[in-house]
Order: C-alpha cells, then sequence, then structure tokens
C-alpha cells in the first residue's frame, strides 16, 4: 500500500490559497497525512 502525503508550506497570509489547498486535499480522499512546514502567520489566523 503507498501513503500518500501534502505537503504545505510558504502560506504567507494568503488564506484563499490555503482554504482552496485544504478543499482539494480533503475532495481526494486519498491523503494520509499533512505535513507543514512553515511559513504561515498570525495575520490569517484572525482574518478567516
Amino acid at each position: 500500500m503507498q501513503t500518500k502525503i501534502a505537503v504545505l508550506t510558504d502560506i504567507h497570509g494568503n488564506s484563499s490559497a490555503l482554504r482552496a489547498v485544504l478543499s482539494d486535499i480533503e475532495s481526494d480522499g486519498e491523503i494520509d497525512h499533512i505535513y507543514c512546514l512553515g511559513g504561515f502567520n498570525r495575520h490569517w489566523a484572525r482574518n478567516k
């Protein structure tokens, strides 16, 4: 069996891109793990 992963990095407050990527991951339905390598900031968390 093959493990499928998603790697997120360098979002830098681009909440619309993050939502699109997360939606794509969810619709795939086969992603086993999601890893965040950094590049997020608090600004996005306050401005959902």
